[in-house]
């Protein structure tokens, strides 16, 4: 019987020149574009935060000024030291009442007409489209 060869397992280091600078050139770039995935990311987060935190107070004052003040054409609040512009709006809204027996039989109906009240920022204003980043409205058809 013959010994089998000495076979190297060892591999050569002519087939190994540049890959570890290979597979770190690789690296470096994909961490690079995660990280700016990132940035993008994050920058876009604090500009949304920007404008709520602008827009919170200004919803919050127009709702009060619908709740305690009357519907007036020129209304106005105070945001960052800004004045912007809310009048406010009374749309109709039409309404018909049935009133009916236990047994289901019609007693009376009839047409209500309610006057709804709407505010919202001027769409055209450039300090509410700075402040805001657009144009802020409340009125009955959002919940």
């Amino acid at each position: 019987m013959h010994p089998a060869p000495c076979i190297s397992v060892r591999p050569t280091l002519q087939h190994q020149q540049g890959m570890s600078l290979l597979e770190a050139l690789i690296t470096l770039i994909i961490m690079a574009i995660l990280g700016i995935g990132l940035a993008y990311v994050s920058g876009r987060a604090s500009v949304a935060q920007r404008y709520m935190n602008s827009q919170n107070p200004a919803v919050g004052q127009m709702r009060f000024n619908l709740q305690t003040t009357t519907c007036a054409a020129s209304a106005n609040i105070s945001i960052a030291s800004s004045t912007v512009s809310t009048p406010c709006v009374l749309q109709a809204s039409a309404a018909t009442l049935t009133a009916q027996s236990a047994s289901g039989t019609t007693i009376a109906s009839g047409s209500v007409t309610v006057s709804v009240p709407s505010v919202s920022t001027v769409s055209g204003d450039n300090t509410a489209n700075q402040l805001f980043g657009g144009q802020i409205k409340i009125d009955s058809s959002q919940q």
